[in-house]
């Protein structure tokens, strides 16, 4: 008993070295601009339609992120997030996937000096809805407001995501990414 008691001291040991680690080469890196993240702070949900699209029963997974919060402060803000009960005060910025083919109507429109052609807006009273075509699948992103942050976060998230999407069999063992740097 003794020993197994030993060895999980050793695994928390060292786990707490690695984050003090992790916040040193952070604070030693103080030349660099902070990045902002995008927080996963509910999901994936597995759900039917998408809300955008009128009635149709689209399979999708969908989840809430905290976007907008600096790198250093991730860890307080998601406390904050799950204590208060909401993603921000902002309100959440929701994703959905689907592995579904869809058609975008004329309504989609190209957004103006975007590297990306796959991206595409939908202004709706909810919010803005970005669109990102992945290998395979698609992504939207509905943000209170579609600006360059939104962008970005919708453009990292499709990179980060590409790789949980290649990595799972299925549907059922593919989830968000939980923290996503843009």
């Amino acid at each position: 008993m003794r020993r197994g008691r030993r060895s999980y001291s050793l695994a928390s040991a060292a786990v707490a070295v690695l984050f003090l680690a992790a916040g040193a080469a952070a604070q030693s890196s103080g030349a660099r601009a902070a990045k902002s993240s995008g927080l996963l702070v509910r999901g994936p949900f597995s759900e039917r339609g998408l809300p955008f699209f009128g009635a149709n029963a689209i399979p999708v997974l969908r989840g809430e992120y905290l976007v907008g919060a600096k790198a250093e402060d991730a860890a307080s803000a998601v406390g904050a997030a799950s204590a208060e009960g909401s993603a921000s005060s902002a309100g959440p910025t929701t994703v959905w996937y689907t592995r579904e083919g869809v058609v975008l109507s004329s309504a989609w429109q190209a957004i103006p000096g975007s590297a990306n052609a796959s991206l595409r807006l939908l202004a709706q009273p909810e919010g803005e809805v970005l669109y990102v075509r992945g290998e395979g699948y698609s992504l939207f992103v509905r943000a209170p407001k579609a600006d360059a942050a939104a962008r970005s976060f919708a453009l990292a998230l499709n990179r980060r995501f590409a790789v949980f999407f290649n990595s799972a069999s299925s549907d059922a063992e593919l989830s968000f990414p939980a923290v996503v740097e843009y």
